[in-house]
């Protein structure tokens, strides 16, 4: 939408410097040429401002339209009774897909988890330099779990950070816990920035 203002300072420029250049008693032509030097400048300004504000609004809509959308579902648990702990050993891996239009590229992940029962512990694990093309799934083997006992619960926090080929990028976070009757999603939040430096926060989802 263009904006009024501009318009309203080339006129004012205008009338100002007809106004200045009457008290002051200049001649006619001075008058005029100053009129016709201020007003392409305001205009000029005008344009400037109107075409900078467009530029960053199909910008906005090129990256968004183009960001590789990243989504997390449920955890695949594989169980092997015998090896590992007392309880065996869970492989968990999170399948993330990409629901966008463009590759996530350089994509890393950063996983952490917490152990709490009998003999509590924890651990970290980082997988990076992947790719992610659109409408694919990736199974990210998040870590290797040792039970003990049947009380032990697990808690698992996934960052994954990505890149776009604009020059943006987008951050996913992502909780699991364990309880009795399995794994469950804890809080989830997904920021992304452009490439121009712009953020938009992490609006966390329960």
């Amino acid at each position: 939408m263009i904006k009024i203002w501009p318009l309203l300072l080339v006129i004012g420029l205008g009338l100002a410097t007809f106004l200045i250049g009457a008290n002051f008693r200049s001649d006619q032509v001075n008058l005029l040429s100053t009129a016709a030097l201020l007003s392409p400048l305001a205009a000029v300004i005008w344009y400037t401002i109107e075409t900078r504000g467009l530029r960053l609004q199909q910008q906005f809509d090129s990256e968004i339209r183009n960001h590789p959308w990243l989504t997390g579902s449920n955890l695949k648990v594989d169980w092997d009774k015998n090896q590992g702990g007392l309880l065996g050993r869970y492989t968990i891996y999170l399948p993330i897909s990409n629901v966008g239009t463009t590759p996530a590229n350089d994509l890393h992940v950063n996983v952490k988890w917490y152990v709490r029962g009998k003999e509590p512990h924890s651990g970290e694990n980082r997988i990076s330099g992947l790719i992610l093309t659109p409408t694919d799934t990736g199974h990210l083997k998040l870590c290797e779990i040792d039970f003990e006992a049947p009380d032990d619960q697990v808690t698992i926090d996934a960052e994954i950070t990505y890149g776009t080929f604009m020059g943006g990028g987008g951050c996913l976070k992502m909780n699991f816990y364990s309880h009795e009757k399995g794994w469950a999603n804890g809080p989830m939040s997904h920021e992304f920035w452009l490439s121009d430096g712009r953020r938009f926060p992490a609006l966390p989802t329960l």
